[in-house]
């Protein structure tokens, strides 16, 4: 039990110390993870592939116009 409890500290110490950090990359990167982005590529996408379209239907960023349809440049799962 002496072991114990000094262990748990270090590991809480660490993980507080953590916390702190990655917090402080996501300030430095303007990652805000309670806020979603208002450009719902994906989302569009995927309303689009569940109505047997390919064009998303809006023109945002990264999207591009052919033939009059809107189509989001990047595949699935890929966008960086």
């Amino acid at each position: 039990m002496q072991e114990f409890l000094p262990r748990r500290l270090h590991d809480g110490i660490f993980f507080a110390i953590l916390i702190v950090l990655l917090g402080g990359l996501a300030v430095l990167l303007h990652i805000n993870p309670i806020y979603s982005s208002d450009q719902s590529h994906f989302v569009l996408q995927a309303q689009a592939w569940l109505n047997g379209r390919l064009d998303i239907g809006v023109h945002l960023q990264d999207t591009i116009i052919i033939n009059g349809k809107v189509y989001f440049v990047y595949p699935p799962y890929l966008h960086c």
